[in-house]
């Protein structure tokens, strides 16, 4: 239009009645999703029209504590207008949208029952959901390792130990950690008992 330019109208001469019909159409604003592991958001990054409802669920799974959410829009924290119990109602977007879900990895309690000829290079008392625990176990001189059991949870995690080391990836539970020793002769002895009995 020659008499209007960048929502500036300039009419150098007026000759007649003036008629300014004007008409807009809503835009959209951003939503952004920031989410931790272990979250579930209906809600996802995009965009919505402005002044449309925007509503959607959000959950954590049993793995992780301490959920938090924050809501902002506009750049103003409207968390305490729109969240309850799992759910985020807007119901005008008047501005960008941010959502910011956080949660902690459980802790998971590390227990370290060895004989006192045993010794871990993990002394670690607590391992986060998710990580991975490795140790490395040794003897004194003279003894010798004959039984290694590593369970987490309630399962026995048969393959866990093996030359020395113990690898579990993904911890999901709390870890228990039996480590016996025998005297060298010993386990010699007890080899040839069975031996000969077979």
């Amino acid at each position: 239009n020659k008499y209007c330019s960048n929502g500036v109208i300039i009419i150098q001469k007026v000759t007649g009645d003036i008629v300014i019909t004007a008409s807009a159409t809503a835009g959209n604003v951003d939503v952004t999703v920031n989410k931790d592991a272990g979250i579930t958001s209906s809600i996802v990054s995009g965009s919505v029209e402005f002044d449309s409802k925007l509503e959607g669920t959000v959950s954590v799974d049993n793995f992780h504590d301490n959920f938090v959410v924050k809501v902002t829009m506009g750049g103003k924290d409207v968390t305490g207008d729109v969240y309850s119990n799992g759910s985020i109602v807007i119901e005008k977007v008047t501005g960008n949208v941010v959502i910011t879900l956080t949660a902690d990895p459980m802790v998971y309690v590390v227990d370290n029952d060895l004989d006192n000829q045993v010794h871990t290079n993990n002394d670690a008392t607590e391992a986060a959901y998710g990580s991975n625990y490795v140790a490395t176990l040794t003897v004194d001189n003279g003894y010798a390792i004959t039984n290694v059991k590593v369970t987490m949870g309630n399962e026995i995690l048969t393959d866990a130990y093996a030359d020395g080391t113990i690898t579990i990836n993904g911890v999901n539970g709390n870890i228990v950690i039996v480590a016996e020793v025998a005297p060298i002769e010993q386990k010699i002895s007890n080899s040839l008992v069975n031996a000969s009995i077979n």
